[in-house]
């Protein structure tokens, strides 16, 4: 979960602000790999949107990969706001699951006993930032780091693996 502090309507980007910087930069790196990226001015409380993920995933797997880059093109490309309960459910329907019955799995509790799950799985293997990546079984890569961070640890990384 990004930053379950957010309160449940999303949160303003603030312009200058740290956040703003991170999007910059990130939007930069993006422009030189020639990669859509659209900079959100809001972010939004993922929770709920984590849960309907873990649930497709669990319940509906042959539609999660759609789902799920339906909701990174939505957030990071399209500029769509992801606390938008119908825009959820669109994409949910689009990607092949059936909305209605996603909606009652998450209120039923699958998705919250899900997402639990899943956060406590990260936490084990010491994943504190979001994005994180796994490289070799031997470097956890935390955050949105410059692409010159990940090459130095990569780097520094296979010098010692050999």
């Amino acid at each position: 979960e990004l930053h379950p502090e957010i309160p449940r309507g999303g949160k303003s980007v603030r312009p200058g602000g740290r956040l703003d910087q991170v999007f910059a930069s990130i939007g930069a790196e993006c422009d030189s790999l020639s990669i859509p990226f659209c900079a959100p001015r809001r972010v939004p409380n993922t929770h709920h949107v984590l849960e309907v993920s873990e649930v497709v995933r669990r319940h509906t797997p042959e539609a999660f990969a759609a789902f799920d880059e339906s909701l990174a093109a939505a957030m990071w490309v399209d500029g769509q706001d992801l606390g938008d309960r119908d825009l959820i459910d669109e994409l949910i329907r689009r990607a092949g699951a059936a909305p209605d019955t996603v909606r009652d799995l998450v209120a039923e509790g699958a998705g919250t006993r899900a997402l639990e799950a899943s956060m406590r799985q990260a936490r084990e293997h010491g994943v504190m930032a979001t994005p994180a990546w796994w490289v070799d079984d031997r470097l956890l890569i935390p955050g949105a780091q410059p692409r010159e961070t990940i090459t130095r640890w990569v780097t520094r990384m296979q010098r010692t693996s050999t």
